[in-house]
């Protein structure tokens, strides 16, 4: 039986490589998120047109 959801928290540096990782064993799917989601502490990032992303979170 294999992981339901696995929660790591990562530096943005490695956020992408871990991700790529778990795609090539075959995940399902990999999601990266603010840790701070919720509160005032909280980043958004939106890549989308009309919006430019520097970077990822310092910590995911």
């Amino acid at each position: 039986m294999g992981f339901i959801q696995l929660v790591i928290d990562v530096d943005s540096k490695s956020a992408d490589r871990l991700s790529d990782i778990f795609m090539e064993l075959d995940a399902l799917s990999a999601t990266v998120t603010d840790q701070h989601e919720g509160t005032s502490l909280e980043q958004p990032l939106f890549n989308e047109p009309g919006y430019e992303v520097q970077g990822l979170w310092g910590k995911q």
